[in-house]
């Protein structure tokens, strides 16, 4: 049966309130007490940090699903140009629209190897060109936040 549109504002607004939630209302997954004052923002970071995780993994197998029913697209072989948007596929309630955007720019060390050479610089010459050209980016952090739990 199709939605009303007050009907799917209210089905999307209860999924993000039940979302919200977690960890903070919902029985079973509220912050155990703790002396400390600071001991809730952990908490609440520690909860958003799991259910990224959890979402995360969710949203990757229905991706894997939705690619075996033809409901998205495989981007990797998408022939779409940027700026296009469209509707992919559309049920009764549901439908999966994909818009694309411009790709990132970068160097391709091989063609720029190529094209150096080709303007008359010696092969070392252009090695050492790109080798002085790279310029690393900052090391990537990684936080995961876990439940201290005493031994029983």
């Amino acid at each position: 049966m199709p939605l009303t549109e007050l009907d799917a504002m209210m089905l999307e607004s209860a999924i993000q309130q039940a979302f919200r939630n977690i960890g903070t209302k919902t029985e079973g997954t509220t912050q155990p007490h703790s002396g400390n004052n600071i001991e809730p923002i952990a908490w609440e970071y520690y909860v958003a940090s799991l259910l990224n995780t959890v979402s995360n993994a969710r949203l990757k197998a229905a991706t894997k699903k939705a690619l075996a029913a033809d409901i998205i697209i495989d981007k990797e072989q998408s022939e779409h140009l940027a700026g296009e948007l469209f509707t992919m596929w559309s049920g009764q309630i549901v439908a999966t629209e994909c818009k694309v955007t411009k790709g990132r720019l970068y160097i391709d060390e091989g063609l720029l190897r190529k094209a150096l050479i080709a303007a008359d610089i010696d092969p070392a010459s252009a090695n050492g060109i790109i080798e002085a050209s790279k310029k690393e980016g900052k090391p990537p952090h990684s936080f995961t936040a876990k439940l201290i739990a005493i031994q029983d």
